[in-house]
């Protein structure tokens, strides 16, 4: 299993090596300045790979939980997304979820109550 960046924010993708291409086309067309951008690399490129223990569990990479801001602990959600998890930190995928929430709400407005 690989591990890499969800771009625009701190959240982490999980999924298998004969995969990870597949993903990388996905996150290309979804954020296409990705192509072009300088860093980029650090979304395009994963971290080392991880492995299943024997009983079911992987340890991330420190960069990784850094960057997610996973904590020894913490709650972590893993949300299946086609062919790949995301982890995200319980506090980030509340805001993010909430946010979706109020933009969902202001399209489903009439345009005269905007």
């Amino acid at each position: 299993m690989l591990v890499g960046r969800l771009p625009g924010h701190k959240a982490l993708i999980l999924c298998s090596e004969a995969l990870w291409g597949k993903w990388l086309n996905k996150i290309k067309k979804k954020f296409p300045f990705l192509k072009t951008d300088d860093g980029a690399r650090t979304f395009l490129i994963p971290w080392q790979p991880i492995h299943w223990d024997a009983k079911g569990r992987v340890s991330l990479p420190k960069r990784a939980r850094d960057y997610a801001g996973i904590r020894a602990y913490g709650t972590v959600i893993i949300v299946g997304v086609d062919y790949y998890f995301e982890l995200w930190p319980e506090e980030e995928f509340i805001q993010m979820t909430e946010e979706c929430q109020i933009a969902l709400g202001k399209s489903l407005l009439p345009q005269s109550a905007v």
